[in-house]
């Protein structure tokens, strides 16, 4: 992925399920790859003081343990699905940050360390003025009690 241009979808945070979010493509980014963070989890120092880059990695591991019905359909075509979800597992290495004030994971702001991992799916632009698709994707994961649950559905204008 390395060099490459792409937008990112925003991720769900926490559990949360949201079927009418609409995109409009921007003239910049029409043939740009789309991002799909299908169900992710940070682990970062701002969170979890003194951890070194393993712990981060084992905290972030443990909030996605036994994942559940991931899936991902674009327009009503299966790209991800629970007997594939292993090829879309991304783990980042470590690295320093500056979490800005307000900051969507409500975390303290200022520098720190931080590692991302979950299922990611970086799908071709959509061909320009080929009207709305239709990008919905979800799962669970996580320890009994905790599980973190998402449903989205994008209406994406190219």
């Amino acid at each position: 992925m390395q060099n490459k241009s792409f937008f990112c979808q925003i991720c769900t945070i926490e559990t949360g399920t949201d079927l009418a979010r609409a995109y409009d493509v921007k003239p910049a980014d029409k043939a740009k790859q789309i991002m799909i963070p299908v169900l992710t989890s940070e682990a970062s120092r701002a969170e979890n003081p003194g951890f070194d880059d393993n712990q981060l990695l084992f905290k972030a591991e443990h909030d996605l343990i036994n994942p559940q019905v991931l899936f991902l359909n674009v327009d009503n075509e299966y790209i991800l699905t629970p007997q594939n979800a292993d090829k879309y597992y991304v783990e980042s290495n470590a690295g320093d940050m500056v979490v800005v004030n307000n900051n969507i994971l409500e975390i303290p702001p200022g520098p720190t360390r931080m590692r991302c991992i979950g299922y990611f799916v970086l799908l071709d632009a959509f061909p320009d003025g080929s009207g709305v698709h239709s990008i919905t994707y979800g799962g669970s994961a996580g320890p009994a009690g905790n599980r973190i649950h998402c449903l989205v559905r994008y209406q994406v204008t190219a």
